[in-house]
């Protein structure tokens, strides 16, 4: 509340919520640790509330709810398009051999956020510059491949880790968003805890 998040909307009643331990390896590549009866597994259409002066989504952890396939994200997704919100969406593993080019939620995407085995996986494809291309192909407009230590990939070039503070919220270019995306994931990696990192500044 102190921040500003919205806590008033309904909850789920007798649903865990749902905690990740986010693991990351020597590569710098995460790996996810979550309950399988928590709330994220249950989250469902009905469940999201989006509010009237809204400018940014992040849809986070795509295809982590069985409730959330293709069409019920393309509704969503649709929607939060019609009320003219940017669309940010970062993916998770995927659950069932889903194939991008079959998705048809996609092409609502401004910003797709996705580690590099993740969009292997979700593009059937070894090589990161083809899956690039095939998620190009459907029609997202910015797709930001994460890298682990070595930055991310964004459009066809590989951003390595700098210093410089900027956001989307405040209409920077998506250059300086991404560096600050990789300064503020190198930081985090320091310390233990999610947010730990930003008290050592």
């Amino acid at each position: 509340e102190e921040k500003g998040i919205t806590v008033s909307n309904p909850i789920k009643q007798n649903v865990e919520t749902y905690l990740s331990l986010v693991l990351i390896d020597e590569n710098g590549e995460r790996h996810f640790i979550g309950s399988k009866n928590g709330s994220l597994r249950s989250y469902c259409l009905e469940d999201v509330c989006i509010d009237e002066d809204c400018k940014i989504v992040s849809f986070a952890s795509m295809f982590i709810s069985p409730l959330f396939d293709d069409e019920q994200m393309g509704k969503l997704f649709s929607l939060i398009k019609e009320k003219g919100i940017l669309l940010c969406v970062d993916c998770s593993s995927i659950k069932n051999n889903e194939d991008a080019k079959d998705m048809s939620c996609l092409k609502y995407i401004d910003y797709f956020f996705c580690n590099a085995s993740e969009a292997r996986a979700l593009c059937h494809s070894e090589d990161i510059h083809t899956c690039e291309e095939i998620l190009h192909e459907c029609e997202i407009k910015n797709v930001v491949i994460k890298m682990g230590e070595k930055g991310c990939l964004y459009k066809g070039k590989i951003y390595t880790p700098q210093r410089i503070i900027h956001g989307l919220s405040q209409n920077e270019k998506i250059e300086d968003c991404i560096r600050i995306g990789n300064e503020c994931g190198g930081r985090a990696c320091e310390y233990v805890g999610g947010n730990e990192w930003t008290t050592h500044q």
